[in-house]
């Protein structure tokens, strides 16, 4: 929040030695630093619960905590010094880290009982493949691999293919179930999930947003303006289905 506060305001004063690199340093530590790490902890809970999987073991859960912490204590002088040495340790200390958590998200999709885990959990698969392409990216960026737009692509790819995505997945499969914690049926009794559950909005919401990362991610790459703004006319149609739910979920408690 420091460094967000700084960076408004340096676009009027101009203090700021290296803008640039301030920004680049505090995208890092907003998505990998505070939500990346939130998303790791939230899903060694959740994704088992979901699944109904055994709990996950807890060293692999360790790595991914070192790693993570050594490509975060890597980012600000790789970063806001531009020490390339330092940017090639960190990526793959960050890839090491998100390595271990996919191996224990794997875990959890093999010891789960419950089989069938719906649509949500295509897009939370999809958020996972998203998180290391993001990271993939950068490192072949920072190798000096020709990927064009290569700074907004990682960007697109980290924060609405991983981390949005990952996030309407989950909330689609637990406010239902928060809301079923406070609902009651005429007889008294806790209604099943699938009641509180609008099967359709999410549906269009899924094949919206997933087209929507597509034409996106294509038009930053090929430079084409229309594709990024048909990318995002469909989002929109994906982010009012989703509202449409939510709003359902409210109404039937």
């Amino acid at each position: 929040t420091s460094l967000a506060l700084l960076l408004i305001f340096d676009l009027d004063t101009g203090f700021l030695p290296n803008h640039s690199a301030a920004a680049a340093t505090h995208m890092a530590f907003a998505t990998f630093g505070f939500m990346g790490v939130l998303v790791f902890g939230f899903s060694y809970v959740l994704i088992p619960m979901f699944a109904l999987s055994r709990a996950l073991p807890p060293r692999i859960g360790w790595v991914g905590s070192i790693f993570s912490a050594l490509a975060l204590a890597s980012a600000p002088p790789a970063l806001l010094l531009e020490i390339t040495i330092l940017q090639i340790t960190a990526l793959p200390c960050a890839l090491t880290a998100a390595a271990a958590y996919l191996w224990q998200m794997r875990t959890a999709f093999k010891t789960r009982m419950r089989k069938r885990l719906g649509p949500a959990f295509i897009m939370i698969r999809a958020s996972w493949a998203l998180l290391a392409i993001s990271l993939i990216v950068a490192l072949a960026t920072l190798l000096g691999a020709p990927i064009p737009s290569s700074t907004t692509l990682f960007g697109f790819l980290l924060l609405a293919g991983w981390l949005l995505t990952f996030l309407l997945s989950v909330l689609q499969r637990i406010m239902p179930f928060l809301a079923s914690m406070h609902a009651s049926t005429k007889d008294g009794r806790t209604p099943l999930l699938s009641e509180l559950t609008a099967q359709r909005p999410l549906d269009i919401h899924m094949l919206c947003h997933c087209a929507a990362l597509v034409f996106i991610a294509t038009g930053i790459v090929t430079d084409f303006a229309l594709l990024i703004a048909t990318g995002a006319a469909i989002g929109l149609i994906g982010a009012i289905a989703f509202a449409i739910f939510a709003a359902l979920v409210i109404r039937k408690i």
